[in-house]
């Protein structure tokens, strides 16, 4: 079972983007393998991550804002001002609710695969709910690479921070919650992301947060 060493840190990190006036909000963790910060570890995203993710992007998607919080142990946070638009400029799109999936495989079996659904579909790249168009398809294979490989942390170079899909924990309150102790965290690493080649409808994508 994958459960945290007693130096290793378990970061969120959250993109917020809009869309036609809709906010959209994406959330990805990290766990760092010693001590870090959340300035450090939301500059790798940006550094090594982002750049995929706007490439993929409608060009009238608005990347706002990357907040960043230590959640295990519980404390430092960070949030890096954005204000970049998406790349990609192929025309119309299918509109917010249709997006793009992807697959977050496990390592270990302590957890369920993940899943991402990002941004919306250009009109052109797709027909008949199937992402046809070649250059579109090596831009999301592009961010699926960038969504499954560590990051290097700027601020301590011998530390890296590894992506993770964390098992949320039972809640008689509220149903379910995130760990917030090293020792009832639960995680397994990502071992690959691989981008679907179907477009999805966007059933729990967090608007208005």
């Amino acid at each position: 079972m994958a459960t945290m060493g007693l130096l290793e840190e378990l970061y969120q990190v959250t993109l917020h983007t809009t869309y036609q006036g809709q906010d959209m909000t994406n959330v990805f963790y990290y766990l760092s393998g010693g001590a870090s910060t959340a300035a450090s570890c939301g500059e790798a995203f940006e550094t090594d991550v982002l750049p995929y993710l706007r490439a993929m992007a409608d060009e009238t998607i608005n990347f706002v804002t990357l907040g960043v919080k230590r959640i295990v142990p519980l404390g430092d946070e960070a949030e890096l001002a954005l204000n970049v638009p998406g790349l990609d400029s192929a025309g119309e799109t299918l509109g917010p609710f249709v997006t793009n999936a992807f697959l977050l495989q496990r390592s270990e079996p302590v957890t369920r695969n993940g899943s991402k659904r990002l941004f919306t579909v250009p009109e052109v790249r797709q027909t008949n709910g199937v992402i046809t168009s070649s250059a579109f398809i090596a831009l999301i294979s592009d961010a699926a690479t960038a969504m499954a490989a560590q990051l290097a942390d700027p601020g301590f170079l011998l530390n890296t921070f590894l992506p993770v899909i964390v098992k949320r924990l039972g809640d008689a309150a509220i149903g379910y919650r995130l760990p917030e102790t090293r020792a009832e965290t639960i995680f397994s690493a990502v071992a690959d992301v691989v981008a679907q080649v179907l477009v999805t409808s966007q059933v729990s994508r967090k608007f208005g947060s």
